[in-house]
Parts: C-alpha cells; sequence; structure tokens
C-alpha cells in the first residue's frame, strides 16, 4: 500500500488515469540512486513493476538527448505478475559542459496496457586538468638570452636568430623606452592572441574553464602593462588566408592554448638581468 499512494496522486494531478480500476491494474515504480552526475560515473534505477490481474510482458528503457538523439538502453520480457531489477548505467561522455538526457521507463502486459515514468537527468561535462611549465624565464632582448617563447617546443626561443614561425610570443623593446627598462609589452609573429584576464582562476584551472573564459574575452594581437601576477589567456588564431578569413571572419580562431601567469618580473639595473619568471598552463 505504500507505493499505491505515490501513483494514485500521481494520476490525480497528471490526468493520465482514466479509473481507479484501471490505474491498479499495471504499476511502475523507478527509484534513482542521483539524477545528476559526472561523466563516466556510475549510477542506477530501481524498476519495479506489477500486474494485479496479469503479468508484465516487457520492461523496457530508452534516453533521449541532443547529442545523441533516442537510443534504446535496456529491454527485458520477465512473463511475471511482479518484476524487480536494478540497471546500472554508465553516464555518457558529452563534449558540452552539460547534457540534459531523458529517461523513459515502460512497462506492458499482453493486453497492451502500459505505464511509462520519465526520469530528467543532469550530465555533467568532464573538465581534463592542464599539463605544466614551470620556471619558465624570459629575458629582456637586450640581454641576448631567450626573449620568446614557441608553442610549438614549448621552450625559449631568441627571437633575433629564431624563425619567424616559432616566435608565438616575445618581449617587444619600445624604442622610445628606456634601454636598460624591462618591456612591459608582448607581441606575437604568428597567429596568436592574447587576453589579460587577472580574474582567471589560475589554480583551478582546467581545459573547460580556459576554453570558456577565453571565448568570451577580447583578445589582441599584443598585451601590454606588464606586471607580476598577471594572467594572460593565449590562443591561436585562424592565420592569414585561412577560408573563414576570405570569406570575411577575421575573428576566426583555433582556440584556446594556454595561460601564462607572471610569477615575478625583475627589472634590475642595467638590462642583461632582466626578465619574467612564468608559469604555463596549456591544453595538452
Amino acid at each position: 500500500m505504500k507505493h499505491l499512494l505515490p501513483i494514485l496522486a500521481l494520476c490525480v494531478f497528471s490526468g493520465a488515469c482514466t479509473s481507479e480500476k484501471d490505474a491498479t491494474e499495471l504499476l511502475l515504480f523507478v527509484t534513482a540512486s542521483d539524477t545528476s552526475a559526472a561523466a563516466g560515473e556510475i549510477v542506477y534505477f530501481d524498476i519495479e513493476a506489477r500486474s494485479l490481474d496479469s503479468r508484465i510482458d516487457t520492461v523496457s528503457v530508452r534516453t533521449y538527448d541532443k547529442e545523441n538523439g533516442p537510443l534504446p538502453l535496456f529491454s527485458d520480457r520477465p512473463r511475471t505478475e511482479r518484476y524487480t531489477h536494478r540497471l546500472y548505467w554508465s553516464v555518457p561522455a558529452t563534449a558540452r559542459d552539460s547534457l540534459d538526457v531523458e529517461l523513459t521507463f515502460r512497462a506492458t502486459d499482453p493486453a497492451g496496457q502500459s505505464r511509462e515514468r520519465h526520469i530528467a537527468f543532469l550530465v555533467r561535462g568532464s573538465a581534463a586538468p592542464l599539463r605544466e611549465l614551470s620556471g619558465i624565464t624570459l629575458y629582456a632582448p637586450a640581454s641576448g638570452n631567450p626573449d620568446g617563447f614557441s608553442l610549438t617546443t614549448r621552450q625559449p626561443v631568441r627571437t633575433a636568430t629564431a624563425a619567424l614561425g616559432e616566435v608565438d610570443f616575445y618581449l617587444y623593446a619600445d624604442p622610445e623606452a628606456p634601454e636598460d627598462a624591462l618591456p612591459r609589452q608582448w607581441r606575437t609573429r604568428t597567429d596568436i592572441r592574447f587576453a589579460k584576464v587577472n580574474r582567471f582562476d589560475f589554480a583551478a584551472a582546467t581545459d573547460r574553464s580556459l576554453r570558456a573564459v577565453y571565448d568570451a574575452s577580447v583578445r589582441t594581437d599584443y598585451v601590454d602593462d606588464l606586471t607580476a601576477d598577471d594572467i594572460i589567456l593565449i590562443g591561436r588564431e585562424a592565420p592569414l588566408g585561412a577560408d573563414s578569413v576570405a570569406a570575411g571572419d577575421t575573428s576566426a580562431r583555433a582556440g584556446a592554448w594556454g595561460v601564462v601567469k607572471i610569477m615575478q618580473a625583475y627589472d634590475e639595473p642595467g638590462s642583461s638581468n632582466d626578465r619574467y619568471l612564468l608559469h604555463i598552463k596549456y591544453i595538452d
């Protein structure tokens, strides 16, 4: 009797039952261990079906979501008056931050009567941690030491001797600034774009958080007024001549690559030891 009351109440509010007798001929109960989980986690559903005047012919479960459409998940033919089953489900992967999935549970009897229960499930997309490079040092150009960085090799390079395509970002020495001053601007010789976003959570950065903030930020081919604790998001844009650029979409991009935090900015007497100490996280 304890299970009957919720079903009767459901019928009153939904108008799905035509009579008290019809409401009691075929009963279906579903209890979920959870209604949200991260992709790859295992959840379960306890299914109970009863036929008061016949038997349970079929029990089936299907899912529907915007990525995969309708999919069968489970099917059984118990042919008994009462049926119980615990269904384990591996939560599907998703390329989105989240995905709404509807699960439909259905029981039928030989006379063609059926009952359905629907459960709305939220899939939380999994976020991957970023790879890290620590202790990266970029020097002032006048020092003769590496003053640029290659995203391809993930190593500092000397702008004066490196090929153009190897210098993804470098320290730009303003000709009007004192020669012994640490340059406060970075530029690029490739299709890199920068966005200085100091509110970005560098410590907890994931591929999803990086892409989301980068996509929402104003990006330029330089970044200036740099100092310690600045956080700079870096991404690749469509190179000049790409189809999307030719079509007029000059903001076409390949997407976020990584994030740089300036740990220290050293502007010492002279220029031989002026440098930035960087911590870099990037999408593998």
